[in-house]
């Protein structure tokens, strides 16, 4: 039946509400339950889709506490706010208050001397054309409105998942705790939303690390200053290899990132080495990208965080099912 057909599932990424609802109205949905490993905005996004198609989902997230300080800032386009109001009618108005929306983008040269032309057009015509506007909000917020939509109970921390294993037409997941201690549970169907080092995927795919991108990315959060940027703007200028950003969040709050290649960085003959701190060197390495250096100056070196960029490698499962 339909409950041993669907005994594990992986997403690379949360599918689009269509693939989801498909998968749903495909599986009695009073019969199942359902484990989502990964409390982040797609984990959270999937539990709620999930329950309110009558699934039995709960979140297991491994971190020990759901942190106001996680994660910098993100966009959502109409059509991720659309997404979320497919899921949760409503849900999309609770993202606005804890965020702001975009009435101005401005595109230029790296240097801001050459203005671009902005291929997304005028912002204020996306409520109208497209149903939703531009949303800019503290990823920590978002994670904090998504979660806030599931009952008490369903979000289980500090759960790091060890193993998984086909039992009794559906799939046993292991987690052990970082004090110590480990469970099990019982689950028909199981998703992998906990990010691009998945456990999960590893355990099932078995693809590797992701691939490096050849490129670094530094982001922060600081407060938000008119003389920075415009109220209601977002700014990113682009050139050789460099991109700087900077997007109004909410009413305290402004989000800057810099991005460069690894050529980019070998071009511009700065060895990170020669700097005393991180952000001495951003300072050096941004100076002539428009509006990062008022940025940087303003920002604490401990708040800067630096990732390099990642990407998953193409797989050829997408999911592993068992029929008895």
């Amino acid at each position: 039946g339909a409950r041993s057909e669907v005994a594990g599932l992986l997403m690379k990424d949360l599918p689009s509400p269509s693939l989801l609802l498909l998968l749903l109205l495909a599986t009695p949905a009073a019969a199942l339950r359902a484990g989502v490993i990964g409390g982040g905005l797609g984990g959270l996004a999937c539990c709620n889709a999930l329950r309110k198609v009558g699934i039995e989902a709960e979140v297991f997230e491994r971190a020990p506490k759901l942190s106001p300080q996680a994660g910098t800032g993100l966009t959502l386009w109409p059509n991720g706010l659309s997404a979320l109001e497919a899921i949760d009618p409503g849900l999309s108005a609770h993202v606005l208050r804890a965020g702001s929306t975009t009435q101005h983008i401005e595109v230029t040269s790296a240097d801001g001397l050459t203005k671009l032309p902005n291929p997304t057009g005028d912002p204020r015509r996306f409520p109208s054309t497209y149903g939703h506007p531009m949303a800019n909000v503290r990823w920590s917020k978002l994670q904090k409105v998504l979660a806030a939509r599931l009952p008490e109970g369903i979000i289980h921390l500090d759960r790091q998942l060890t193993k998984v294993e086909p039992a009794g037409g559906g799939v046993t997941a292991h987690f052990e705790r970082s004090e110590g201690g480990a469970e099990s549970a019982h689950f028909d169907l199981l998703v992998g939303a906990d990010g691009i080092n998945s456990a999960l995927r590893q355990q099932l795919v078995g693809d590797g690390a992701p691939r490096d991108a050849g490129r670094t990315i530094w982001r922060s959060i600081i407060p938000y200053e008119e003389r920075l940027l415009q109220a209601g703007s977002c700014s990113m200028s682009a050139g050789a290899g460099k991109v700087g950003f900077l997007t109004h969040l909410s009413e305290g709050e402004l989000y800057w990132s810099a991005f460069a290649t690894d050529e980019a960085i070998a071009k511009s003959g700065l060895v990170r080495g020669d700097f005393s701190s991180v952000k001495e060197y951003l300072v050096a390495q941004f100076s002539d990208v428009y509006k990062l250096l008022p940025v940087l100056e303003r920002t604490p070196e401990e708040a800067i965080l630096e990732r390099r960029a990642e990407t998953s490698r193409d797989s050829p499962r997408f999911a592993e099912t068992r029929r008895d």
